[in-house]
């Protein structure tokens, strides 16, 4: 997948969390999650969406690809299926 977005209207309702775990889900394995630098909301929401979903605090790494800086997630979804309310 290369582009996650979620409209104006429905953001902030659950909708993007519930999205991502059920792609993380459906395709387990080594995630890796890369925000733009200057992408504060996003920075946050995936921060917040992986800590909730893994169970544990996610931490980004910041790093450089060429001219390209970005926020890089990594996580295994395979051991973090928690049966949480949908």
């Amino acid at each position: 997948m290369a582009d996650f977005f979620i409209v104006r209207g429905v953001r902030g309702k659950g909708v993007g969390y519930k999205v991502a775990k059920r792609l993380w889900r459906q395709f387990p394995g080594r995630w890796e999650v890369r925000v733009m630098a200057n992408n504060v909301p996003a920075q946050k929401f995936w921060a917040k969406a992986i800590s909730r979903f893994q169970g544990k605090s996610a931490e980004a790494e910041l790093v450089t690809k060429g001219k390209e800086t970005r926020y890089l997630f990594l996580f295994d979804s395979k051991a973090n299926l928690l049966d949480e309310p949908q």
